[in-house]
């Protein structure tokens, strides 16, 4: 197994009281001076990899977050914090905007809407008329038709007896009453 791959692992190999040092902290409990020798080395000997290039192996990593980690990490969430802001400016803007539009509009939609239901009211007077219209129209039909028949017939019985007339001239006078 490679040195890399086991450097998630801890491992203990004799049980060593905790030293309240590597956190940084003064040990107030007394501890044996051989106990706490080996503990150290043993934490700090083979655990901790040197960084990228540094062969020396007494520098160690410090614990912690170092500074260019600190900063890029401030950025990055002041700059969540900064595109959140400004979404929300922009809802809040777009929103207002739209509340604006809708109140200034208000009057010339209503009196558009007014006028739309003023047109269509006429119109369904004027299609009633019309219906009426047409029905008073086929009524006057219906009527006419045979007084109109009746009077091509009696016009063409009129025109028989005028061309009988004009064929056979005769003329009759009467005197007598009755």
């Amino acid at each position: 197994m490679s040195r890399a791959s086991n450097l998630g692992i801890f491992r203990m190999e004799e049980s060593q009281p905790f030293d309240a040092r590597v956190l940084g902290w003064q040990a107030r409990a007394q501890t044996h001076p051989a106990q706490t020798a080996s503990f150290q080395q043993s934490i700090f000997q083979d655990e901790f990899e040197p960084l990228v290039g540094n062969t020396n192996k007494r520098q160690r990593r410090p614990s912690g977050l170092d500074l260019p980690t600190t900063i890029t990490l401030c950025a990055a969430v002041s700059l969540w914090v900064m595109v959140v802001v400004v979404v929300g400016l922009m809802y809040w803007n777009v929103a207002a905007t739209v509340a604006s539009a809708r109140d200034q509009a208000r009057p010339f939609v209503q009196e558009a809407v007014n006028h739309t239901l003023s047109i269509l009211l006429h119109a369904d007077k004027s299609m009633m008329d019309a219906n009426a219209m047409v029905e008073g129209a086929h009524s006057v039909t219906n009527q006419a038709i045979p007084a109109l028949e009746s009077a091509m017939n009696r016009s063409a019985m009129i025109i028989e007896r005028l061309e009988t007339l004009a064929q056979h001239p005769v003329l009759q006078l009467s005197l007598a009453q009755g």
